[in-house]
């Protein structure tokens, strides 16, 4: 879609990241979960108001139900970022709730996940981010000489 993509940045570096963006008119995506979020919602607030004028973030919140992200952490068999910290699924999950509600409620689109697949999400957030829901055409052309044979992945002849 464009976008540079940064996964799990601190929040505390958004400002610095978003200035050096700015300045070179680059769109980002920013992912932001429960392992990088401040101790406090006041530092995520200080952040965010310290974003540059020239610089609109859009926060996209991807939300589950409970018992959907119980049984996406039993089919993927991975362990929830704060489950190191002696808790279990369950509470884990709660707890992350909790922390992440000052993402939340600035959110300016919360999408419930619950019932989509990866690629109805990809589609939704095509269409919110881009204004369609088509991929661009890519077209790939390969030279080759036709006295040698046609390449093996040729799809189409003329």
């Amino acid at each position: 879609m464009g976008f540079y993509c940064v996964d799990n940045l601190p929040v505390v570096l958004l400002p610095d990241l978003a200035r050096t963006l700015a300045d070179r008119e680059i769109s980002a995506a920013v992912s932001i979960d429960v392992r990088n979020m401040p101790e406090s919602p006041e530092i995520f607030e200080q952040a965010m108001s310290n974003l540059p004028d020239a610089f609109s973030p859009q926060l996209l919140f991807l939300d589950a139900d409970r018992n959907t992200l119980i049984r996406r952490y039993s089919d993927t068999r991975r362990l929830h970022p704060l489950s190191s910290k002696n808790l279990s699924l369950e509470s884990a999950i709660d707890k992350e709730s909790d922390l992440l509600e000052p993402l939340r409620s600035r959110a300016d689109l919360i999408v419930d996940t619950s019932e989509m697949s990866v690629h109805e999400l990809a589609e939704m957030l095509r269409t919110r981010l881009l204004g369609k829901r088509e991929r661009e055409l890519t077209m790939v052309f390969e030279c080759f000489r036709l006295q040698t044979r046609y390449p093996y992945r040729c799809r189409l002849r003329l």
